[in-house]
C-alpha cells in the first residue's frame, strides 16, 4: 500500500476518534504581543479528549527565540521562510503571477518591489537574457 493511501486510511480512522469533539477556544499569539481567541477543531486529541500541546507546537511567544538563544543560534522569525520561499523561487525562474498568488498578493508588484530585491544581479543573468535575444 502506498503511503498516500496509507495516510488517507489513517486519517479517516482518526476522524472517528475526534471528528464529534466540539471546538475548543485557544489562544492564538500573533505579532507585536497581540492575541486572539479562535475556536479550533483538531484532528489529534489527548487521551481525555483536550487539544494535544507539546511545547514544540505551541505559539507560545518567544518559544522558539529562547531555544535558539540557548543553543547559540541567531533567532528569526519564522516568517522569514516566507522571504525565503519568494526569492529561491524567484532565483529558481518561477513565474512571478504565480508565486504571488502562491504568497497571497493580488498582484507581482509585491513580488518585484519585496523579494526581488535579494536576488543578485549577476553575469549569469545578463548572459541568460543575451542568450534568450539570440545574442549570444
Amino acid at each position: 500500500m502506498c503511503n498516500t493511501v496509507l495516510t488517507i486510511k489513517l486519517l479517516i480512522e482518526q476522524k472517528e476518534h475526534s471528528y464529534d469533539v466540539a471546538p475548543k477556544n485557544e489562544v492564538v499569539y500573533l505579532k507585536h504581543g497581540k492575541t486572539k481567541v479562535v475556536k479550533r477543531r483538531r484532528v489529534f486529541l489527548s487521551r481525555n479528549n483536550q487539544p494535544y500541546k507539546r511545547p514544540e507546537l505551541s505559539t507560545t511567544p518567544k518559544q522558539w527565540a529562547n531555544w535558539l538563544q540557548k543553543a547559540g543560534v541567531e533567532h528569526r522569525p519564522p516568517y522569514q521562510l516566507r522571504h525565503t520561499y519568494a526569492s529561491r523561487m524567484l532565483k529558481a525562474e518561477a513565474n512571478h503571477v504565480w508565486l504571488a498568488k502562491q504568497l497571497g498578493h493580488t498582484d507581482w508588484g509585491m513580488i518585484r518591489t519585496i523579494y526581488g530585491k535579494w536576488i543578485d544581479e549577476g553575469n549569469d543573468e545578463i548572459e541568460k537574457l543575451a542568450k534568450n535575444l539570440g545574442q549570444i
